[in-house]
């Protein structure tokens, strides 16, 4: 399966829970970069180095996008009615759990009703650690629970130009 610049960036906001705008903030990146990249079909180098040093240079690499494929693919079979009764054996009001799960008691009941699926896979993790149970249908294979959480590195480059001194640029990068 091919990929485009649209598919891997879809991919990468659905399997970090960060969208574009603040992968453009974090990554002083301006937004238009992004949305050309998505219309034209291509990744440019500059913008492929900046979400690089944000999320691995490995970000878009094939295994990884299969990787969040997989992920979306999971998360797209939720089994709305299985959280509605869960919810219910546990007694528990969509107000109260709509602020633990992060999210409001009108999209939560919109997702059991199955009028809306789950924006993200981070989203999927906390639905399932809080009902304590997976929410896929019976004959669904499960996904593995790990997840971890962002690392955060110290990186230094050599910023010296030919006929000069050495000189190193220290900096930082969050790979999640």
């Amino acid at each position: 399966m091919g990929y485009t610049a649209a598919d891997m960036l879809n991919l990468l906001t659905f399997n970090y829970e960060v969208p574009i705008r603040e992968i453009s903030r974090r990554t002083d990146t301006p937004y238009s970069w992004f949305i050309y990249a998505k219309q034209s079909g291509s990744i440019a180098n500059n913008l492929n180095r900046r979400i690089a040093e944000m999320f691995g240079d490995d970000w878009n690499s094939l295994e990884n996008l299969h990787l969040y494929q997989k992920r979306k693919n999971i998360v797209a079979k939720i089994d709305g009615n299985k959280i509605k009764e869960i919810r219910y054996k546990k007694g528990l009001r969509l107000i109260d759990i709509s602020n633990k799960l992060k999210t409001s008691p009108d999209r939560l009941s919109k997702i059991e009703q199955g009028e809306m699926g789950l924006r993200s896979y981070p989203e999927y993790l906390r639905f399932t650690e809080y009902f304590g149970d997976d929410l896929l249908p019976e004959s669904e294979e499960k996904p593995s629970k790990t997840h971890s959480k962002p690392k955060e590195y110290i990186t230094f480059t050599n910023i010296a130009k030919r006929n000069s001194k050495l000189s190193w640029e220290f900096g930082k990068k969050v790979v999640y």
